[in-house]
């Protein structure tokens, strides 16, 4: 497995300072966040700053913005994407929330549909996956996404070929058994989002968001280390991408930052190769 950063965790600061960090906390490359801003400077900026830093873009979740877009814009979003993704030499996976819709027939599903497909076909003949992501409750008011249920999402992975990007804290906001999912969904993973989930739940939305989830592994009640585990005896080699609050990580004082992130990765390596360790144990009882 490869371990990624989000440039999500390091909003706040220049790109080329994120990738910068990254590289120096020892991660595999970045999954890159994108925003309306980085889709219109184009991929070409991107491809400079990898090689610069050295650190390439494996990942990219799709456009994200700061007002709920409409249905057509979030639509074009994906296709955006898609092509923006596309662009770049080493990424493996486009990052794609479902749509937040609580049945197939609501309005706007299927031009969420529509943009799936047609981004399929800009993807078709490079080395980039779809990866549908399952999505989070912020609040408990907030409504239930038809596609937001393990075995609907696994069913539209297997229908559509797509891939699937399981979100750890998102699971457990949705009260999602981890270690029950990652098994089921294994085989149709892409990518795997890593983080730790909080003990306390807050009355507003973005308390939750930035306090609550996507904490540093070993800061809530996850069991992260044995979603690592469980992912090794599935045969998992993909991608695990630490997508952490800025909070968390103190951004933007930037020491601590790094070395936050250095022990996030430092940790979930140390499990896989624990995992590893114990699996080659377990098949061959005369190695060490």
């Amino acid at each position: 497995m490869d371990i990624l950063v989000s440039t999500g965790s390091l909003t706040g600061i220049p790109l080329r300072t994120a990738f910068d960090l990254a590289r120096r906390a020892g991660a595999d490359g970045v999954e890159l966040m994108l925003t309306g801003r980085l889709v219109r400077r184009g991929p070409e900026r991107i491809q400079v700053l990898e090689d610069w830093t050295g650190v390439p873009v494996r990942a990219v979740h799709a456009v994200m913005r700061l007002r709920e877009p409409s249905l057509h814009q979030a639509a074009d979003d994906i296709l955006l994407s898609a092509r923006f993704a596309h662009s770049l030499a080493h990424c493996d996976t486009l990052v794609v929330h479902i749509p937040n819709a609580p049945t197939l027939h609501a309005p706007g599903t299927r031009i969420w549909f529509d943009a799936i497909e047609t981004a399929l076909a800009v993807t078709e003949q490079g080395r980039t996956r779809i990866a549908v992501e399952n999505t989070g409750r912020l609040r408990r008011s907030d409504p239930d996404p038809f596609l937001d249920h393990p075995d609907r999402l696994l069913r539209f992975a297997q229908e559509w070929g797509v891939a699937i990007t399981f979100d750890s804290a998102h699971a457990a906001s949705q009260g999602w058994d981890v270690l029950d999912v990652v098994p089921r969904l294994a085989p149709h993973l892409a990518n795997v989002h890593l983080s730790d989930y909080g003990r306390h739940t807050f009355r507003i939305g973005l308390a939750n968001a930035l306090l609550r989830d996507h904490q540093l592994p070993g800061s809530g009640v996850l069991p992260l280390d044995d979603v690592l585990a469980r992912l090794v005896q599935a045969g998992y080699d993909g991608l695990v991408t630490l997508e952490l609050s800025p909070v968390a990580l103190r951004v933007p004082w930037l020491p601590s930052a790094e070395r936050r992130l250095a022990a996030a990765i430092g940790r979930c390596r140390a499990a896989i190769f624990t995992a590893l360790r114990a699996g080659r144990t377990t098949h061959h009882p005369g190695r060490p």
